[in-house]
């Protein structure tokens, strides 16, 4: 989910260039990461389980994710 909230930040031709989207929350300290999920006070999936951190899923031969929402960030695509 974090990792789409970033895709959808991106600027786009078909966009308006003023009004891109926003990730809400403070960035993390890159040395001081938080217990859990390090993204979960910036997704908007996060919930309890996010206190705990998730495991490696490998969803092809080139792409990993960790996150305890993947079906309901990929409308249970994943």
């Amino acid at each position: 989910p974090y990792t789409q909230a970033l895709f959808e930040s991106l600027p786009s031709l078909e966009g308006d260039p003023e009004k891109l989207p926003t990730i809400p929350g403070m960035v993390p300290s890159a040395v001081d990461f938080p217990e859990g999920c390090r993204f979960r006070d910036r997704c908007s999936f996060a919930s309890d389980a996010c206190q705990i951190e998730p495991k490696i899923s490998e969803l092809s031969d080139r792409h990993l994710a960790a996150c305890h929402h993947l079906d309901q960030a990929a409308g249970g695509k994943a």
